[in-house]
């Protein structure tokens, strides 16, 4: 893999690594190695020179998966682009697979090994959805991710991507360690995500929270000015809210029994495409 989209994997790998420091630590290493194992996956298979983040989508996401069991996200692909997707898992996962379906067409990577790649041209604008599935490790939830990439994608500022991450490792960090990246019940929710945006665009995300109490935390990059974060419940009222004019929203939530929600992360003012990320904390 070359040119931009293996700089931006590369920096990924970085900023998922600036989250080691504090009292999530060695969550964070799982974090790390597991994108820095993507990148070297995708490196391996040949040139996809012009490929960048996608838009309109969640391009980075990650969570804790016990095995046996999968992640999965939905996503609109753009007829005519083309569209890599690459997984990868923690040290204690031996066979992580990838899939991406429109129904009725499948395509896969099923092999052993934990950096699952597919590539994927959209004959027409379709939905997809994509499965992560922990097929072999530890019996403990484990750490997988993947990023989306797309023939001429966004090329975001890759220095501001960087201080977006290690934004978000200081909001974390400043929590304490009575909280840590959330591992849902059954191991098998998303707590990990971040996208490139305009002003005026959102990314959202729905899935299952036990009994709180949770926190949402974002953090912008240098062009985001003003990050919105929202959790609404199945009806779509709002649990919890921070509008405040500023890139870095916490809100916290406390649900008294286990409900469906919807995480939304919305980039209200930016300078032209801007990266935003958001984690999932949840207290111990």
């Amino acid at each position: 893999m070359k040119g931009s989209a293996l700089v931006v994997a590369a920096v990924l790998a970085a900023t998922f690594t600036a989250l080691g420091a504090g009292p999530a630590r060695a969550q964070s290493e799982y974090l790390s190695e597991c994108v820095a194992a993507a990148v070297r996956r995708a490196e391996a298979e040949g040139s996809y020179r012009g490929y960048g983040l996608v838009k309109d989508s969640f391009c980075l996401l990650g969570g804790w998966i016990t095995q046996g069991h999968m992640l999965q996200y939905t996503m609109t692909l753009k007829a005519g682009r083309r569209y890599l997707f690459v997984g990868a898992a923690d040290r204690d996962v031996e066979d992580l697979d990838l899939s991406v379906t429109d129904g009725p067409n499948v395509v896969s990577d099923a092999g052993q090994g934990n950096t699952p790649l597919v590539h994927v041209e959209a004959e027409s604008t379709v939905e997809v959805t994509i499965a992560l599935t922990n097929a072999k490790g530890s019996g403990q939830p484990d750490f997988c991710g993947l990023i989306i990439l797309e023939d001429q994608g966004g090329q975001a500022n890759l220095a501001a991507l960087g201080q977006a991450a290690a934004g978000l490792c200081q909001a974390i960090n400043a929590r304490g360690s009575d909280w840590e990246t959330d591992k849902a019940s059954d191991g098998s929710s998303w707590c990990l995500m971040g996208g490139l945006m305009s002003a005026g665009e959102e990314l959202s995300l729905s899935r299952s929270f036990g009994a709180g109490p949770y926190l949402l935390v974002g953090w912008g990059d240098a062009r985001a000015g003003d990050v919105d974060a929202l959790v609404l419940d199945e009806a779509g009222e709002v649990l919890a809210a921070d509008t405040a004019t500023d890139n870095r929203p916490e809100a916290r939530f406390d649900p008294p029994a286990p409900l469906r929600a919807t995480l939304v992360l919305r980039m209200h003012q930016a300078k032209g495409d801007a990266f935003a990320v958001c984690a999932v904390l949840r207290r111990k």
